[in-house]
């Protein structure tokens, strides 16, 4: 073990003394260098700290690497970062020499790091980014362009391109050929990044429609009878729409979709796409799909006058529509139709409810740590009064599970406002959106999405400061404000009967559906 606390301080030292005989660094702050990374709560190599303080430029490191034939080695690197010891390191090296395999992936085999460990290895190693593959962060075309097998095969998906350079997520950065094929393929430069394989197969699963909306189920069972989902891009309306649908997909109803692009497929439903190109509008569509006696339809997005007039028109013959629209709130979706000049009579006599909704993280499960809010967090939410016994808050940290994000996963925060003849009055008289507002919280018990956020954060899901991040506060809720201890009766009220109607949905489910439902809500 001397030996091997010996030999890091000697590298350490060879770094620095070529830092210092090139120029970058002075001995005071190569001394200060070395200080701060002892100090540093996860290791980083002196090189990769001198370029994070400032002192040279992740260019002039590499540059200055290569001209010393200066290589980190992927086993001293973990050791040095404490996910292995030097013990398991010779005993890895020792069974490369029988096997043959690569380095990383023996450990993995051996069951002394994870591939997140790895992925956060590589990605300091070779001076990379570390990506976790999102299909809300990259370019979706560029996939497009590809076949499935060969991203499939090589383990790749193009994220996005900048100027002449184009982003690769890799499982196995340090394949040459893979990096080649696909500078040859998008004539252009690759910047190489790491993510893990299980993260890189799903998100093909998602780019070439193989997506499974899991916990579908349970997501419908709130939005069955709706049909307009609101919210900005990236909050999960689709998902959310796309839940729906998979619920009520049964042989006996007949769902056609009109949709821009169409995002994902569901077997069982005719989907369509509108193409410009045809000079077809919304209008156009939507007559052709009444032709085929549809039960259920879909409109992707209404984005102006002519969709949102078509879509109405659709729901005044009596069928079930779906759609979504970009709005702040649920009651903002109802001004946006007046303000696009539907009239009042027809928003009242045809939209059943709105669901707004938006994406909040979720605490890391394995290092989430228990806390109790601050006085300026429950200020914030306008909490007066609060027994600790009651709720179990919790903070984020960061560990290697979810790359010291402190956050691992997504989910919904929601609110639903169903159309009530008090508001269908209130819609019909014009009235402000504060005042449907308050009507809604009143007469209905509408839970907001700050308030459902904040019953998540009693539950340990997510963080207050996660909460605050992503939701406004409504300065409408604050005219009929609430306990905290009746924010989480009403939603566990809720909770009981939506519980009920989706025991009594699986009871009915195919086992080929009941299979989909069980594997995880999509987005």
């Amino acid at each position: 073990m001397a030996g091997a606390t010996s030999k890091k301080k000697s590298k350490k030292l060879k770094i620095g003394s070529i830092l210092v005989s090139e120029g970058y660094l002075t001995k005071s702050q190569l001394k200060e260098v070395l200080s701060q990374q002892k100090r540093t709560k996860h290791y980083l190599p002196l090189g990769l700290l001198c370029v994070q303080s400032g002192l040279l430029s992740k260019t002039e490191l590499s540059l200055l690497l290569k001209t010393h034939k200066y290589k980190l080695y992927l086993g001293e690197l973990l050791v040095n970062m404490s996910l292995i010891t030097p013990s398991h390191l010779r005993q890895a090296l020792k069974e490369q020499k029988k096997t043959g395999k690569k380095f990383g992936q023996l450990l993995i085999a051996m069951g002394l790091i994870s591939e997140a460990q790895l992925v956060h290895g590589l990605s300091i190693q070779l001076g990379i980014p570390k990506i976790i593959p999102d299909i809300n962060l990259i370019d979706r075309s560029l996939a497009q362009k590809v076949s499935e097998a060969f991203l499939r095969r090589v383990e790749a998906v193009p994220a996005f391109k900048e100027a002449e350079t184009l982003t690769v997520i890799m499982a196995n950065p340090l394949s040459a050929s893979t990096i080649s094929d696909f500078k040859r393929f998008f004539k252009s430069d690759i910047q190489p990044a790491v993510g893990t394989r299980a993260a890189i197969h799903e998100l093909l699963d998602s780019l070439f429609h193989r997506i499974q909306f899991t916990d579908a189920s349970s997501t419908a069972s709130a939005v069955l009878t709706k049909d307009l989902v609101t919210g900005p891009t990236g909050s999960g309306k689709t998902t959310t729409l796309y839940a729906s649908l998979n619920y009520l997909n049964k042989q006996e109803q007949k769902i056609i979709t009109v949709e821009d692009p169409v995002e994902y497929t569901i077997d069982g439903i005719v989907q369509g796409k509108l193409e410009p190109k045809l000079n077809l509008t919304y209008e156009d569509f939507l007559r052709a799909m009444m032709r085929q006696d549809p039960d259920v339809i879909m409109v992707g997005e209404i984005r102006d006058r002519v969709a949102a007039e078509a879509t109405i028109q659709s729901a005044l013959t009596g069928h079930k529509v779906f759609s979504t629209f970009h709005t702040d709130d649920t009651t903002g979706a109802l001004l946006k139709l007046m303000d696009m000049g539907v009239e009042t009579f027809l928003i009242s006599s045809t939209v059943v409810s709105v669901l707004s909704q938006r994406l909040i993280r979720t605490l890391c499960p394995h290092c989430k740590e228990p806390c109790w809010p601050d006085k300026g967090l429950l200020e914030a939410f306008d909490i007066k009064e609060i027994d600790p016994s009651k709720f179990s808050f919790h903070r984020a940290t960061g560990c290697v599970q979810c790359n010291h994000a402190g956050y691992k996963g997504r989910t919904a925060i929601q609110e639903l406002l169903v159309v009530t003849d008090d508001i269908r009055n209130a819609i019909l008289s014009r009235r402000p959106s504060r005042e449907i507002r308050t009507i809604a919280r009143d007469s209905t018990q509408m839970i907001s999405m700050r308030e459902d956020g904040l019953y998540k954060a009693t539950k340990g899901i997510t963080s207050m400061e996660e909460v605050m991040r992503v939701v406004y506060l409504n300065d409408a809720d604050l005219d009929a404000p609430r306990t905290i201890d009746e924010i989480v009766a009403l939603i566990e009220e809720g909770g009981k009967e939506a519980d009920h109607v989706l025991s009594d949905y699986r009871s009915k489910m195919t086992p080929t559906n009941r299979l989909t439902a069980e594997r995880g809500y999509a987005n």
